[in-house]
């Protein structure tokens, strides 16, 4: 059985599409585990109206947590499944997406064996009413799936959650009970497939993933004048802050460090102290770590903007004496 994971609060513009769209699936053995972060509106009677007719669970919550804690807090409670799928509450899910996810985990299974596996898929950005903007999130952010190793995960994730899919083994493995440092669950979940299991990528889009308010990625404008843009604005932002680094890429390596170390290869270690090694290095230092080890984002755009901040900027203000 599949256990699919979805968070709500304040969910109801967008959620029965997403319901819809789970209930419509190709594939039927699975069961919906739901998660109510206190909504003061109308969610709360459309997952009751849902789980009547559907197998579905809404598990009580007395508190509300945010997304990461949410998600981890679902993985805990959802028990019993052999695989579990991530679900936002404003996405719409392709017919054959559990189908398609589970047929491409059996395979990896069948070749890998038991080990950790955490399988994603491409996804369709669409705006809010669900019109396509690219048929590939992948391409629009310049994504290179298969860079999947713990030193391409230190720095950005390119594992999305809601176009992901885990074996038992993956959720056993990253379960927190404190998820005090990680930035997000799926991306915990990528850095730790990454030393101790397998990333397997779907190059089909399986989902809709709908844009709108905050949940923007990128705009499509890809002229000199905004790439130059673009570059200055990461530029000046690292300079403002006056770290080479996104402090809270440094608090997730730090715990990941943390809870793994007696796991951990000594080479992982190594990636992993030579990361954190970069908050407190020289403009030349730190350029000759960066390059030397891949600490290197997705995308051109990113990438100019990370090696300028890098050669930019001096020690970290707290650094200095």
């Amino acid at each position: 059985m599949v256990g699919i994971l979805l968070a709500a609060r304040n969910s109801e513009k967008y959620l029965q599409e997403q319901l819809d769209s789970i209930a419509n699936q190709t594939y039927a053995d699975w069961r919906l585990f739901i998660r109510d972060n206190l909504s003061s509106d109308s969610t709360a009677e459309i997952l009751s109206e849902f789980s009547q007719n559907h197998p579905a669970v809404v598990v009580e919550s007395c508190n509300a947590l945010c997304a990461k804690g949410s998600f981890f807090d679902l993985m805990q409670r959802a028990e019993h499944c052999d695989y579990y799928m991530f679900c936002d509450h404003d996405d719409v899910w392709n017919a054959d997406k559990i189908e398609t996810m589970l047929a491409a985990m059996v395979r990896a299974e069948n070749s890998y064996g038991s080990v950790p596996i955490v399988v994603h898929s491409d996804l369709a950005v669409t705006d809010q009413n669900l019109n396509v903007i690219s048929q590939s999130y992948f391409k629009h952010q310049k994504i290179r799936p298969n860079k999947n190793r713990l030193n391409n995960y230190l720095y950005q994730n390119t594992v999305t959650g809601c176009a992901s899919m885990i074996n038992n083994s993956m959720r056993d493995l990253s379960l927190l009970s404190d998820t005090d440092g990680v930035i997000m669950h799926d991306w915990w979940i990528a850095m730790t497939a990454s030393v101790f299991g397998r990333i397997v990528t779907v190059p089909q889009s399986t989902v809709f993933y709908r844009q709108h308010g905050d949940n923007q990625v990128g705009a499509r404008n890809r002229n000199l004048r905004s790439y130059i843009k673009f570059v200055w604005n990461q530029v000046t932002k690292a300079v403002k802050s006056g770290y080479p680094l996104k402090p809270d890429t440094v608090r997730q390596a730090e715990r990941f460090r943390s809870v793994y170390k007696d796991r951990l290869p000594q080479e992982q270690l190594k990636i992993i102290d030579s990361y954190l090694a970069l908050q407190n290095a020289g403009r030349i230092k730190r350029l000759r770590i960066i390059l030397k080890h891949g600490f290197l984002v997705n995308g051109p755009k990113r990438i100019t903007a990370q090696i300028a901040a890098a050669v930019l900027l001096g020690r970290p203000k707290s650094q200095l004496v």
